[in-house]
């Protein structure tokens, strides 16, 4: 593990508190950053503010439980993407997947023995009140704290992993190469979904229009080719004898 902190000028845990609605980038409401180098702790507030970004990303390893989340919060905050990411979520896949089930922060630590595991009751509060509550919080500390408690876990989750993946593989160099490949992915995913998937919302409209009428005739033309269809419905049985 020590070739990971000689590789990286900084390695930082991270996690976001936010609100979300189907459909929309979230709205970042605090980041807590753990530089595990120096062992300090960073809390940051984000309703109604666009606070710099703390770490140069190309010496940062930044390490999530599940980035997606983070990455999309990077960006709505005007980031750039990170480059190294270590996602405790997909190494615990790698790990487990197939072989145990539960995913979640919560039961990935308990799963690790890690002491010092919040409450689901505790957990699924606040994230009520954070969703339920924006912009307008009274308990801005309570939020912070309980942001930390997530970084804090993701920390110790973060060790353990390193611990179990030198037990599989001595090269730990080619295990950061790995992790933090698989981990840029989830970052590409954050922003592929920032994006959103371009449509012509004039196309979309005529379609949503005259959809019985395109499908009927799309049928009548296959129907031509390949006797496929009776009564409007696709059968298995005409497909099967063409």
């Amino acid at each position: 593990m020590n070739s990971l902190f000689k590789k990286f000028k900084y390695v930082v845990v991270y996690d976001y508190e936010f609100k979300i609605t189907d459909g929309n980038p979230p709205k970042p409401v605090c980041v807590v950053y753990k530089e595990l180098h120096k062992q300090k702790i960073y809390k940051v507030w984000c309703v109604d503010k666009f606070p710099r970004s703390l770490f140069p990303i190309d010496e940062t390893l930044f390490i999530a439980h599940y980035s997606n989340a983070e990455v999309s919060c990077d960006i709505a905050l005007g980031y750039e993407k990170p480059k190294y990411i270590w996602d405790t979520f997909i190494e615990e896949k790698k790990l487990f997947n197939g072989k145990l089930k539960g995913f979640g922060l919560l039961e990935t630590c308990q799963r690790h023995g890690i002491k010092g595991v919040m409450e689901a009751d505790k957990k699924r509060y606040w994230r009520d009140y954070i969703i339920n509550n924006y912009p307008d919080y009274e308990d801005q500390k309570g939020i912070m704290d309980y942001c930390l408690e997530d970084v804090l876990l993701t920390e110790k989750l973060f060790y353990k992993q390193c611990e179990r993946l030198e037990k599989l593989d001595t090269n730990f160099l080619r295990i950061i190469q790995q992790a933090t490949f698989h981990g840029r992915s989830m970052g590409i995913a954050a922003q592929i979904e920032t994006n959103g998937i371009p449509i012509n919302n004039n196309l979309y409209d005529d379609l949503e229009e005259h959809y019985p009428n395109v499908r009927e005739q799309e049928m009548k033309e296959l129907e031509a080719i390949f006797d496929v269809y009776e009564l409007g419905n696709l059968t298995i049985r005409n497909l099967k004898k063409n």
